[in-house]
Order: structure tokens, then C-alpha cells, then sequence
């Protein structure tokens, strides 16, 4: 729909009725919206869960191609304002703490009247050695819808 509001004055989004969500699956690892957004104006919005078993210090890695902003259970982590094309992998990196549980994602994307394809979004554990990670006992963030 047409933006209402700048992206950087956006409110956490909530998933809603009225919105019309519908569960998507992407068999690669970019978000591709670009027969969806091809000739369109306004932003769009996705939300997702990721689960916990321990608590983890993690990198939130966001590639895109427009305007975005990610919020993590509705505290704002990353936006950049002038997204632009390609989409690449990691194009912004940040620093996160989240305790174990269940957390939840919303991220806002300008589709740049058109011109943007999609989004990257994907965490890796911090502060963890090779040696544990080859034992292969580490405990990884895991999609929870």
C-alpha cells in the first residue's frame, strides 16, 4: 500500500487482520518480491519469530535493495533510508543480545516504486570458539513459523 508515514517515523508493526498476512516460504535465502512489486509504489511489511534455546549473543544480517527498517520484538535494530539495488547478502550488520525464548521480527521495506526485489535477513552466533562450533554442539537461532 502507499506509504502513510516516512520509514523512519514507522511505529514497530504488528501483524493484524486486516492486513491480509499470508505465510510465505522461499526456498533460497533472499526474500524475492519482484514479480509482486514489479511497476508498484508504498512499503511492505514481513514478520517472522525466531526461537531461542539459551540465551545468545548474535549478528542480525540484513542485505536489501530499498529502504528498510527491522525491529526485533518492536525495538527498532537497523534501518538505512537509502537502500538502494542490488540486494547484497550482510549489506548491514549489527550486534544483538536476546535472552532464550521466543522473538519476534517485523521488518519494513520501501519497494522503491518498484525497483526493489526483495531482502536478506539472517543471524550467526557471536563470542563463540571454532573449537566448540567443530564439536558441533552449538545451539543456532531457529525460524519458529
Amino acid at each position: 500500500q502507499p506509504a502513510m508515514v516516512p520509514l523512519h517515523q514507522q511505529p514497530p508493526p504488528k501483524p493484524q487482520p486486516r492486513l491480509h498476512l499470508k505465510r510465505q516460504v522461499f526456498a533460497q535465502a533472499f526474500v524475492d518480491q519482484h514479480l509482486a512489486w514489479a511497476g508498484h509504489a508504498g512499503q511492505t511489511y514481513f514478520f517472522s519469530e525466531v526461537r531461542l534455546d539459551e540465551p545468545m549473543k548474535l549478528n542480525l544480517r540484513v542485505g536489501y535493495d530499498g529502504p528498510i527498517k527491522v525491529w526485533i520484538d518492536n525495538r527498532p535494530i537497523y534501518q538505512d533510508l537509502n537502500g538502494t539495488n542490488p540486494a547484497t547478502p550482510d549489506k548491514g550488520i549489527v550486534p544483538v543480545e536476546l535472552g532464550k525464548g521466543r522473538h519476534h521480527l517485523a521488518v519494513a521495506i520501501d519497494i522503491n516504486d518498484g525497483l526493489a526485489w526483495g531482502f536478506f535477513l539472517r543471524f550467526d552466533r557471536r563470542g563463540i570458539s571454532q573449537a566448540r562450533i567443530a564439536k558441533g554442539n552449538v545451539a543456532v537461532p531457529v525460524c519458529a513459523l
